[in-house]
């Protein structure tokens, strides 16, 4: 392996999973990004219910019982994707949720250049 970087001129997606589902998540997110919206739209849909009001409006509850919580965590991670990938095809940047963390897994895998912060869940950017 020797000096080489891990993962030179890729891309590291982590998406969360159980737990990290709360009132208001993604919000940011579908605000700023048509395709986000879309996507999850889209889950409402095949879904059959309003998973997106239910993840803008709570009652945190509700959005808490894993039958909710699973297709809410996963819409908020596939639009995230799309987003990203819509951005990158205009710019070559890129996403993170947590951009802190991203930052320090960078430092620890030695990229030879950072991700770009398009947009962050907790308001960082």
């Amino acid at each position: 392996m020797g000096s080489r970087p891990m993962f030179e001129g890729g891309v590291a997606l982590v998406f969360p999973g159980q737990g990290s589902q709360f009132v208001g998540m993604g919000q940011h997110l579908l605000d700023t990004s048509p395709v986000a919206r879309e996507t999850v739209a889209e889950a409402d849909e095949v879904l059959g219910f309003d998973l997106s009001g239910l993840m803008a409006n709570g009652p945190a509850e509700t959005l808490e019982d894993t039958v909710n919580a699973q297709p809410a965590i996963l819409a908020v991670s596939v639009a995230a994707r799309r987003a990203m990938r819509a951005r990158l095809a205009e710019d070559g940047t890129a996403i993170g949720t947590r951009w802190a963390s991203s930052v320090r897994w960078w430092r620890r895998t030695r990229w030879t250049t950072p991700p770009r912060c398009v947009w962050c869940g907790d308001g960082e950017s």
